[in-house]
């Protein structure tokens, strides 16, 4: 079930229309029914928005196949293209699973100055589209212990606080999925 949360105008909350500058497309127009959707949909089913510095973009996908059995089929998506007068498509793979944000603050007190959240514990696991990604909170809070220890085992704090290069936090990354996870492939 979704919580209410208060965001009012001194919470930052976007009301009527709004211009969004962005570093690579310029302007942005957010209509203001767009925006009213949005602040429903998040004020209902979202996390704490305190907690939601980043959300991932997303896939869109091409139409239903018609095809019996399928869900999508590349036909359609090419079709698309094509009708759109794209003159070629690049293609990858899509990963299919559930993408996770995961923050991990040092301590609850790290949470509350950094965040201004309060008795939410040392962070969250969520969704692309802010909703939390675990329905259970005992089971989020025994996998952000989880990765607490093995970014800390893999000196992911020390590495930040130093103000180390992009590279060594990488490293301290990889570390910590493969202390978490099955051997992970060196090349990525």
């Amino acid at each position: 079930m979704g919580r209410i949360w208060n965001l009012d105008a001194s919470h930052g909350a976007v009301t009527g229309k709004r211009i969004v500058s962005t570093r690579l497309h310029g302007n942005v127009t957010i209509r203001e029914e767009n925006a009213t959707a949005a602040l429903e949909v998040m004020s209902r089913f979202a996390a704490n928005p305190k907690w939601l510095i980043y959300l991932p973009p997303t896939m869109s996908p091409c139409e239903t196949s018609q095809a019996p059995g399928l869900l999508e089929h590349p036909a359609q998506a090419f079709a698309y293209f094509r009708h759109a007068g794209a003159p070629r498509v690049v293609c990858g793979e899509k990963h299919m699973g559930s993408r996770a944000v995961v923050i991990v603050c040092r301590d609850e007190d790290a949470s509350r100055k950094n965040f201004g959240v309060t008795a939410e514990g040392i962070g969250i696991c969520h969704t692309r589209a802010g909703r939390r990604f675990f329905d259970n909170a005992t089971v989020e809070k025994e996998f952000l212990s989880h990765v607490h220890a093995a970014a800390t085992a893999a000196g992911l704090p020390a590495i930040l606080l130093a103000r180390e290069p992009l590279r060594r936090v990488h490293e301290a990354v990889f570390g910590v999925l493969a202390l978490e996870s099955e051997p992970v492939d060196p090349r990525l």
